[in-house]
């Protein structure tokens, strides 16, 4: 049987699931229910099966998490057996890899199967919280309510507060600052009058080491006790008059009236923070070491720890009204919130996220029901409701500067010390502090009888349990009875001892283990006496004597008495419930029984060989032995035969012990302490080396006799705990209960309770009757005034009272549940009680043509219904809208509403419908033998021929006829052939194990088997062997047959192979007839049948029918929207548009309350609302075949088949003329078609019918995609969600066909039909498929499950197209994440409950992440100084004169770098890329979750860098540096590094600095122009986004930045304090296109560099070129020899250029030098930086003509530098992915051919090279700075970027909308490696830099291209 999974709240905090709540893990099957619908308790799958939880191998339940963490958690140990990993680490379930504590919940899949991130919270603030600039979590609703709830005043941005002289009510309402305590009540919520206005307040203070009394109206002082120490935190017992406070140290102490000061609890730990529960007078607390909460009695009796698991609590305080505990938790990782708990641990939960906030001072206003703490981040006082809802601040009543200890809040007044004053405000005046007392007070807390009211609750009543009463919000009786540690609960709430009774020589002692261990003799005799059993429920002893005669002792001092049972005994065990005594004969063979209500011995069972030990588990019903050489025997006390319940062997003479408790069996052998699980079937070893024997176990303890003592071990640890002297010991027997008493146990009847000294029993009714009847007046002990409160309810049995609230609240609190009788009354939901009041049927139920009552209740006296005067009456009993009368068309079932019409027959019937002959009317020709009579004289239907073919490869052919049924209705019990050939030739059906098979085929039950009675109809049933009497040991029953005795097995049950035994059918997971409809819950023998909320159980108890309104069909037809009700047939026409529209796909939001639907002749989305016939237009321009609403998020989407993409907007958008929508997915979409949502998990799910169809899931913002279904699909054009089953269905309109499966794509189901002909729109409801069919002009339904019952709903003439079923269960709500998310425009929801800010096209996505930004707003500069970066968007530069600083930027300070030399910035990864002076490495630069700053190693260089480049597309990372210096690349992550370019770069400078001008030049080296002059002292410059950014310096050393637009001429400029290091330009288009590396690195091995060819891939040092992709290790060669090009052979210097190649490659022979005149190439830098470098003169670079040159790409001759090869023309083999011959080829300056195979390029005059890239005259001089490697990723980016706009243009002409696609952009497939990563901690208030201005999932429009398709210019 299986349970639900965990839900995500209860196992973020450890615990597990229950219908109200959730409960800690051990509560698990632990034998009592706790879940109000048992299902804590359901437990034929170890624990429920949920997956968060581990059971110990005694059955009980642990969290997985507490599994192998170095605590015992288990009773007996196992939790922390055969742990793979070492302490302070957790094993990842199933497997051995072994991760620390703080790898959970990182946001960081550590474990295979991702265990580890499994229900952790997934935000950093929860839902309905927004989150700050400074991180801090306040509630969604603060932002702009005029307080600064933030701190940082990010929240109160042009935000007005209440007016001066006016405070603010709690519902956010100004009133005059006089109308407080006024007596009327002005704030809605009443807090201007608040009950202390005139009421005296006292306060209980700590000052030093004295308690005492303030009165806060008068101010007097009145000390109380003296404490003898520092009290940190005290509290106070109204009711018992009783003083709790803390020392300094976290001692407990306390103040009992008469008793005088006393410690409390002296191990327990050390305690930060203490609470009162004053319903039951226990007290709480929260200790830091051990971290755990903790209550206990308040005399000191004992305590328990409520939770000690995944807590680090602080400032707890308790709410006994609510049954709840509250606390503030500190957790890993920095987080800490406001955590809430159900006061028995129960329904944890987190209310508030507080990690910035530094919560000081948490207290609880138990009147209002509110938290409250101090918030020493914010210097505020924070508060919210104890729901975790209506959080508020108020940031102006506290001090600046102070460190508040404590607070108390108390009706509308607040009250904190500081430790040197007591000081008090009020809400009204906030900043009006009033000084109560001077004094330096340590702890206080505010008196006031409405602090503590009186109990309300009959919950932990006196004498419910003998030692705590945990309240509880969650278990049925409201409260848990608990135990001290050491203590064990028994089911009458008492708490025992572990009684250990044990025979030693002549005597009988009792042993009890507890608080206080102790021993006394219980009785001696003259002779010995071997000690068997204790019967410990009647006080009876039994053992042997020495002659093996067996006897009894009744109570002590008593008599043993002899029982008879004619062998000798050595061995007896007693069957506590039944008394019946089982025993083992002394020949080790016969096991005996003897009834208590027959004294006669039985022989139960001989043995095969020598028993050793015998053992019964009475709890269980069972009988276990073990024999030498055999296995483990086990033997129902229900009788049959003995079998294996272990497949090992005994071995022999081992000492054993059976710990029932534990359901264990313990052994010591050579191989050590052992222990058998009987639960799991497995054994484990306890310890390696034992040597103490063994003689009883009763968990958590083992006990081990040495010949002198008796030893008491903690099998948890194996410790000693205890040793008693004891010799010769002869029998141990140890149990939990009640001692042997004198006198009979006294067992009080139902009605009785007893008294708490155990001596007597009273009567419930004399309870709290004001007279003590139990000696020690437990009887009146707790009874509050709660009879004397207004409203109090009185039980009828007895003067228990329970609270007016708690009266006809569903749950009974009294005791004989009479607060629960007549309180009855019709209502919605429940407007009739049949079948004797156990049934509750809905008012949209009754007299719906379907009994819903076993009595029929619901159907009787249905009188017609009455239709409103805008309708018409049909016969039939149906209500259809007037307009549909006499239209033409049957809407009434009868037909009744086209009778006696006036309407004249048509002489022409229109195009598409036929006449019929004699009637005379037209009918659609689609009408044409449907089956179906449409004519009035049935013509329509005669004549019809039948359709020849065969059946599909799912069908199956009738024998007459040519119907064609679906294969799995063959022999499904059902005639579908109208021959019935479909059932003939079946094979009977199985009989079930508990009937019996007659020879025809028929099934007989059991019982009627050889009765003497022929009852199979061939008599099969008698004679034969009926007389043979039944022997055999069967589980359940035993019959007579005529084949002989056979084991039958119960309803429910299959016989197993054995013949013998009952195996439970789950019926849950097995295909079974007439099984659940919705969920399904296994039990032995049986099953039951559950309901998603919005539905109820039928009477059949497993089909499930929504409850609330009717369910209505939505039907788009034609140019009509028609609604339909299901129940009751009633049409209505919703909307009525012109003749020429067709109203095509459809759906609706109940939220709003709108319907919505694709106009095709307007080519919009169009809306009305259900109510007021309002209209409008969502969005224009669209042409979509499926529309679906997004309730939850409040979107629509849509899917544009011919651009092949889904798209979404906002419900709420109205059409201005701009798209407001955004594209969630296109690209390798093939003809998308049907669409459905799932809102709920965040999930889409649509169908494609291109060449390839399939059905596909993604997330709900386009992410996570993948197939779920691609086989066995036609053309899928109607799909169908239906989740209380789970699974999705669409119709085929290719196959004619209905499909099923499951969610993840299992379970397929396909059945065709041929009525499914052409489907457009499906919805599922209840049981029901319905579907519009275009072809057949009707609305048809079939039973989903089985696809029979077709029915005609709608049939009139018009095509029907959209459907959709209206129901509210349907669309069930819940919280929407995008309420908290703040975005500008779109929120689309996405996985695990979260929301994704999107922005429409033309928009891009802020730095925030959530507002949206015209492009032309979101590009930036990045001014570089040595040690930080700036960010500043450059909408955001001043356009005014005199700026005094730097504009809005984001900083990100870089604290660990001397001085930085170079950067680079990939947009897309938001990563920063950076090289100081000095350093060994290229540093990469991330902003990682939780604020931290992710540094790692990118590459490792030599020398300092002084430029680098990032190639945004492949991710190759190129720089300069070194001496000399040269260029050099490294492949992503830095793992293949290789020198470009080493010579001709010595030397190279800027030319034109002094000059102060700034030039620009075309890629081929014309069209130089100057852009800006007279800049005198420039020093930097960037360009780009039609900006120009340059610096200058002067004379006396300031610097200032200047900004120009390119186009005009003014500049504006703002001085720059530090030194600049480099500027930078970027945009969402400067790193955008494609190369032949950006995908899985081109298929290099190591290095792939782009060029205009498509892409060279080259080696790393030692590593040889293979095949052009491969790289394999090269030969070495030794000096003075030297290796060729291709690495394969070595040659000596001489050979080289000596005209003779004796390389393979010929490369000896290469680069010459020549006679040919050098040309100076042109080295650019894109539009970034240009830094300019003064006093080195540029020296001319020979360049001889290179094979294969790039654009941009210079070569030098000269030896290769560390053995490198220079850039080599690459072979056929190596250009992949190449571009066509174009002029792209030719570099833009020549024509392209292909000749011979190969690229010839025919130059254009003044252009030279195999692709035109040398110019013939010398360039223009000029400016131009070093940059060669970025010039070669322009070059690429630029051809790529040609290559893609050609392919978007061809795209954007097929497109129905205006929208683009997603652009391509860079990604690796692989994050660097994560090693040298090092992380810092930004400071929390600084706003730190980390650019978000693109995401690569955001469209990007089309019309961004700035001038023609021509080279860029390139500045310089």
């Amino acid at each position: 049987m299986a349970q639900a999974p965990t839900g995500p709240t209860c196992a973020a905090s450890r615990q597990a699931a229950c219908s109200a709540g959730c409960i800690p893990v051990p509560w698990l099957c632990d034998g009592e229910q706790q879940c109000p619908d048992g299902t804590d308790e359901q437990c034929d799958v170890a624990c429920g099966g949920d997956p968060h939880v581990w059971q110990c191998d005694d059955g009980r339940c642990v969290s997985s998490s507490w599994r192998c963490d170095g605590t015992a958690d288990c009773l007996d140990g196992s939790d922390e057996q055969d742990c793979v990993c070492g302490a302070k680490k957790v094993q990842c379930p199933g497997t051995h890899h072994c991760i620390p504590h703080w790898e959970l919940c990182d946001r960081h899949q550590d474990c295979e199967d991702g265990w580890d991130e499994e229900g952790c919270p997934q935000q950093p603030c929860l839902p309905g919280q927004w989150q700050c600039r400074n991180r801090v979590c306040i509630m969604a609703e603060w932002k702009c309510n005029g307080i600064d709830d933030c701190g940082d005043s990010s929240d109160e941005d042009v935000c007005a507060p209440c007016p001066p002289g006016m405070v603010r009510c709690d519902e956010g309402k100004c009133i005059l600052e006089s109308l407080m305590c006024n007596d009327e009540d002005d704030c809605l919520d009443g807090t201007d009058e608040p009950s202390t206005c005139d009421n005296a307040t006292q306060i209980l203070v700590a000052v030093g080491q004295d308690l005492a009394l303030l009165d806060v109206r008068t101010q007097a002082y009145r000390p109380l006790l003296s404490t003898e120490t520092k009290p940190r935190a005290l509290v106070y017992d109204l009711l018992r008059e009783t003083y709790y406070w803390l020392t300094e140290e976290g001692e407990l102490r306390a103040r009992l009236p008469g008793k005088g000061m006393r410690p409390l609890y002296a191990d327990a730990g050390e305690v930060n923070s203490i609470s009162v529960d004053w319903f039951t007078g226990q007290l709480y607390w929260a200790s830091s070491h051990p971290a755990a909460i903790c209550a206990g009695l308040g005399d000191g009796r004992g305590y328990v720890t409520v939770l000690g698991k995944d807590v680090a609590p602080e400032q707890l305080t308790v709410h006994p009204a609510a049954r709840s505990l509250y606390w503030v938790n500190r957790g890993q990782r920095g987080r800490t919130v406001i955590a809430a708990a159900g006061m028995d641990g129960s329904n944890r939960r987190e209310l508030t996220v507080v990690s910035m906030e530094e919560p000081v001072g948490l207290s609880l206003d138990h009147v209002a029901g509110r938290l409250y703490w101090i918030s020493e981040y914010k210097e505020s006082i924070e508060t919210l409701r104890v729901d975790g809802s209506g959080r508020h601040s108020f940031p102006t009543v506290l001090r600046s500067h102070t460190e508040p200890l404590g607070l108390a809040v108390f009706e509308s007044r607040f009250f904190w010390t500081d430790g040197t004053e007591l000081v008090s405000a009020t809400r009204a005046s906030p900043q009006e502090h009033a000084v109560l007392l001077r004094a330096p007070v340590s702890a206080f807390t505010v008196l006031h009888a409405l602090q503590q009211p009186p109990r309300d609750t009959a919950a932990c009543a006196p004498g419910l349990c003998s030692h705590l009463c945990l309240l509880s919000s969650v278990h049925p009786r409201g409260y848990k009875c608990a135990c001290p540690e050491g203590l064990f609960l028994l089911p009458s709430g008492k708490c025992a001892e572990l009684s250990i009774v044990y025979a030693s020589g002549k005597a009988i002692s009792l042993l009890q283990v507890g608080p206080g261990a102790h021993s006394k003799l219980l009785q001696e005799w003259q002779e010995p006496l071997h000690l068997q059993d204790v019967g410990w429920q009647r006080s009876v002893l039994y053992g042997t004597d020495d002659h093996g005669t067996l006897l009894r002792v009744m109570g002590h001092p008593g008599r043993r008495e002899a029982i008879a049972t004619r062998l000798p005994v050595c061995s007896a065990r007693v069957d506590i419930r039944s008394g019946d005594l089982y025993w083992l004969a002394c020949n080790r063979r016969d096991i005996g029984v003897i009834q208590a209500s027959d004294t006669s011995p039985h022989i139960l069972h001989r043995a095969r060989s020598s028993i050793q030990h015998f053992f019964l588990d009475w709890q269980r019903g069972a009988l276990y032995w073990l024999a030498r050489g055999q296995p483990l025997q086990q033997l129902s006390l229900a009788g049959g035969a003995p079998w294996d319940a272990w497949n090992e062997t005994w071995p022999g003479d081992l000492p054993a012990a059976m710990d029932s408790r534990a359901f264990s069996l313990l052994w010591s052998s050579a191989l050590g302490l052992r222990a058998l699980s009987l639960t799991k079937r497995q054994a484990v070893t306890l310890a390696p080396s034992w040597s103490h024997g063994l003689v009883a176990a009763g968990e958590p303890y083992l006990v081990s006799a040495n010949g002198t003592a008796l030893l008491l071990w903690d099998r948890r640890t194996l410790a000693l705990v205890l040793s008693v002297p004891a010799a010769g010991v002869q029998g141990v027997v140890a149990f939990v209960g009640s001692e042997p008493q004198a006198v009979p146990h006294l067992s009080c009847p139902r009605t009785h309770v007893p008294c708490r000294d155990g001596t007597e029993c009273v009567a419930q009714e004399y309870m709290c009757d004001g007279e003590k009847d139990c000696a020690d007046g437990s009887d009146e002990d707790g009874c509050a005034q709660l009879c004397d409160t207004p409203g109090a309810f009185h039980c009828v049995s007895g003067a228990v009272c329970v609270g007016a609230g708690e009266r006809c609240d569903g749950v009974p609190q009294c005791p004989d549940a009479s607060d629960e009788t007549g309180c009855w009354s019709p209502t919605q939901e429940c407007a009739l009680r049949c079948d004797t009041a156990t049934r509750c049927v809905p008012e949209s139920w009754l007299c719906d043509g379907h009994a819903d009552c076993l009595d029929h209740a619901d159907e009787q006296g249905c009188a017609p219904k009455e239709c409103s005067p805008a309708e018409f009456p049909c016969r039939s009993g149906q209500c259809v809208a007037l307009a549909l009368r006499c239209d033409g068309d049957r809407d009434c079932r009868d037909g009744s509403d086209e009778e006696g019409c006036a309407v004249p027959r048509p002489l022409l019937c229109r195009t598409g419908e036929v006449a019929c002959p004699r009637s005379g009317e037209c009918v659609p020709e689609a009408w044409r033998c449907d089956g179906a009579a449409d004519c009035g004289d049935g013509t329509d239907e005669q004549g019809c021929p039948w359709e020849e073919g065969l059946c599909g490869d799912r069908q199956w052919g009738c024998s007459r006829g040519h119907k064609c049924i679906p294969d799995i209705w063959r022999c499904d019990g059902e005639r579908d052939c109208t021959d019935g050939s479909d059932e003939a030739g079946c094979q009977p059906a199985p009989c079930q194990s508990h009937e019996y098979p007659c020879g025809l085929g028929a099934c007989l039950n059991a019982s009627l088997v050889c009765d003497g009675q022929q009852d199979c109809a061939d008599g099969s049933d008698e004679g034969g062997n009926c007389s043979v009497p039944c022997q055999r040991s069967c589980t359940h029953l035993c019959y007579p047959s005529p084949q002989g005795p056979r084991c039958w097995c119960d309803p429910g049950y299959r016989r197993a192979e054995d013949g013998l035994s009952c195996m439970d059918i789950d019926e849950c997971t097995e295909p079974v007839e007439g099984a659940c409809s919705q969920t399904c819950l296994n039990a032995p023998g049986s099953y039951s049948c559950g309901c998603l909320p919005g539905y109820l159980l039928e009477p059949d108890g497993r089909i499930c029918k929504l409850t609330g309104p009717e369910p209505m069909l939505l039907v788009a037809v034609q140019s009509e929207l028609l609604t339909y009700g299901l129940r009751s047939g009633r049409e209505e026409v919703l909307l009525a548009t012109d003749k020429d529209h067709v109203v095509f796909s459809l759906d609706y939001d109940l939220v709003e309350r709108k319907v919505f639907w694709m106009d095709l002749a307007t080519e919009s989305i169009r809306w009305q609302s259900f109510d007021f016939g309002k209209k409008g237009t969502l969005v224009k321009g669209v042409r979509s075949d499926c529309i679906a609403v997004d309730w939850l998020g409040s979107n629509l989407y849509w899917t544009d088949g011919a651009a092949g993409q889904v798209l979404a907007t906002r419900l709420g958008a109205a059409w201005r003329g701009i798209p407001e929508y955004t594209v969630v997915m296109d690209g390798v979409l093939d003809r998308p078609h049907s669409l459905v949502l799932q809102p709920l998990a965040g999930l889409l799910y649509w169908s494609e019918v291109g060449s390839h169809p399939r059905l596909m899931e993604a997330t709900m913002d386009g992410s996570r995609r993948h197939v779920l279904l691609a086989q066995g699909l036609g053309w899928p054009t109607a799909l169908a969600l239906d989740l209380p089953t789970w699974r999705i269905f669409w119709l085929d309109e290719k196959l004619g066909s209905i499909g099923s499966a499951h969610l993840d794509g299992t379970n397929v189901k396909v059945l065709q039909l041929g009525w499914v002909q052409s489907p457009f729109a499906a919805a599922v409801c209840e049981g029901q498929l319905y579907w519009s069919e275009r072809k057949a002009w009707s609305v048809q339904q079939v039973d989903k499950a089985s696809g029979k019952n077709r029915t005609v709903l709608l049939k009139r003439h018009g095509q029907p197209h959209g459907l959709q079923v209206i129901h509210p269960a349907l669309r069930p709500v819940a919280p929407n994440p995008c309420v908290a998310r703040g975005c500008s425009h779109l929120c689309l929801l996405s996985a695990r409950h979260a929301g994704q800010c999107r922005c429409p096209a033309g928009l891009t996505l802020a730095a925030d992440e959530m507002t949206c930004l015209p492009l032309r707003d979101s590009a930036f500069a990045l001014l570089v100084s040595p040690a930080a970066v700036a960010q500043v968007y450059l909408k955001d530069l001043p356009t005014t004169a005199g700026s005094q600083g730097l504009p809005p930027h984001r900083a990100l300070p870089l604290a660990k770098v001397d001085r930085l030399t170079a950067i680079d910035y990939a947009v897309k990864d938001k990563s920063l890329y950076f090289a100081e002076v000095g350093g060994d490495s290229i540093g990469l630069l991330r902003l990682k979750d939780w604020g931290r700053l992710s540094w790692k190693r990118a590459v490792a260089v030599e020398g300092t860098v002084t430029s680098l480049a990032l190639d945004w597309l492949s991710g190759n990372l190129y720089w300069i540096g070194g001496q000399p210096p040269s260029i050099r690349v490294a492949a992503p992550g830095g793992r293949w590094a290789l020198v470009l370019l080493s010579e001709g770069l010595q030397g190279a400078a800027w030319l034109g600095a002094e000059r102060g001008t700034i030039s620009s030049i075309e890629l081929d080296g014309s069209r130089f122009r100057v852009v800006r002059e007279g800049l005198h002292g420039l020093s930097l410059f960037a360009i780009g986004e039609g900006f120009l950014l340059w610096s200058t310096t002067s004379t006396n050393g300031s610097s200032k930045i200047w900004h120009s637009r390119l186009e005009r001429a003014e500049s504006w400029s703002f001085p720059m304090e530090q030194e600049l290091v480099a500027m930078r330009i970027y945009s969402p288009f400067s790193q955008e296109g494609t190369n032949g590396c950006a995908k899985s690195n081109g298929g290099c091995a190591h290095l792939c560099l782009p060029n205009p060819a498509g892409r060279l891939c080259r080696c790393s040092p030692g590593y040889h070129l293979v095949r052009g992709v491969a790289c394999v290790l090269a030969l070495p060669c030794l000096a003075p020899l030297q290796a060729c090009s291709d690495l394969q052979s070595c040659i000596s210097g001489e050979q080289v250029c000596d005209g003779h190649p004796d390389c393979a490659d010929g490369s000896d022979e290469s680069d010459c030098p020549s006679v040919e005149v050098g040309t100076q190439v042109p080295v650019v830098v894109p539009s970034g930086m240009s830094h300019v470098e003064e006093q080195k003169p540029a020296l001319p670079t020979a360049a001889p003509k290179p094979r294969q040159p790039g654009p941009s790409l210079p070569t030098a001759p000269g030896p290769r530098e560390h053995g490198e090869p220079f850039l080599v023309p690459p072979s056929s083999e190596e250009v992949l992915g190449a571009v066509p011959c174009s002029s792209e080829t030719c570099n833009l300056r020549g024509d392209c051919a292909i000749e011979a195979g190969r690229v010839t390029c025919h130059c254009a005059l003044g252009y030279r090279g195999n692709y035109c890239e040398e110019a013939e005259v010398q360039p223009v001089a000029g400016p131009i700075v070093l940059g060669v490697a970025v010039l070669l990723l322009l070059a690429a980016a630029a051809v790529g970027a040609l290559a893609y706009m050609r392919k978007r243009d061809r795209r954007r002409r097929t497109s129905s909308t205006a929208s683009t696609r997603v652009l391509t952009l860079y990604h690796r497939e692989s994050d660097p490696e994560e090693e040298d990563e090092e992380e810092e901690e930004l400071p929390p208030k600084s706003d730190t830099f980390v650019n978000e201005a693109y995401d690569g999932k955001e469209e990007l429009p089309a019309p961004l291209r700035k001038g023609p398709s021509r080279p860029d210019t390139v500045f310089s």
